[in-house]
């Protein structure tokens, strides 16, 4: 994929897409048009998107529209007249989903909202409109959620959308690991790793500035940077669940 290509496809696509809305097609038919860009442009496969997936809970009834990866898609044709009704469908979708970190986007085609769920609330994290994103920006936008693009040269401003405190991989990570923390805070060698943080902490600041919201976020930035350091040094990528624990862990040794 290059920019060129996608430049083409997001016109298309915003065309198509407007042309719709205009005659006010209905939310499947936006999503059709909107699945069709997503493996045209990205390489997303269609069957591995669910469709009107079936939700089943406690007070929970209904069918997302689209399911992809982790991400839940609900389409309204109109969000000025919809929108209430959209999130409270995204927020008892969110809810059923238990195996992960799932990230909800409301979304008419144009227009897209992305959500996640902190405890049984929904918390808005981005908001788009593609009519005022460059194809640039656009790519860069989607693919932050997607990662479709396997080799792609890092910039500062790309690596911040990426891997920074408003980005999907951030927010889910951060969900994960203080779930983490929360089960394993009372294990002394969680402890002593806390204490010992809030050390170093002190030193520089003075006093104390310990919190479980830092502690998460420095446990973030240290697993990035080793992983980041490792793919850089050795120019290969952890082939496994077992190879990245190892990095972590600081096991494996970088060969040249």
């Amino acid at each position: 994929m290059n920019l060129s290509e996608f430049k083409g496809q997001f016109q298309e696509y915003l065309g198509h897409i407007e042309e719709a809305k205009l005659r006010k097609a209905h939310h499947d038919q936006l999503r059709s048009i909107f699945i069709g860009f997503l493996t045209q442009a990205f390489n997303a496969k269609y069957e591995e998107f669910e469709l009107e997936k079936g939700v089943k809970a406690a007070k929970v009834r209904g069918f997302i529209d689209a399911l992809y990866q982790d991400i839940v898609f609900e389409f309204k044709r109109d969000l000025d007249t919809e929108k209430e009704k959209g999130l409270a469908e995204l927020a008892s979708y969110l809810q059923s989903l238990k195996d992960g970190t799932y990230f909800g986007v409301l979304t008419d085609g144009l227009l897209f909202e992305v959500y996640i769920l902190k405890e049984t609330k929904l918390d808005k994290i981005d908001s788009v409109f593609l009519k005022t994103l460059s194809p640039e920006n656009a790519f860069s936008w989607f693919d932050a959620f997607l990662f479709s693009v396997k080799e792609l040269v890092p910039s500062s401003e790309d690596m911040v959308k990426r891997f920074g405190a408003k980005s999907p991989v951030f927010l889910s990570s951060f969900q994960k690991l203080r779930q983490m923390l929360t089960r394993s805070k009372d294990d002394p060698s969680v402890k002593v790793k806390f204490e010992e943080w809030d050390k170093l902490l002190s030193k520089v600041y003075g006093s104390s500035m310990a919190s479980d919201e830092l502690f998460i976020r420095h446990t973030y930035l240290s697993l990035l940077v080793k992983v980041i350091a490792y793919i850089v040094l050795s120019r290969e990528r952890p082939k496994d669940r077992g190879e990245l624990f190892a990095i972590l862990d600081g096991d494996k040794i970088i060969e040249h």
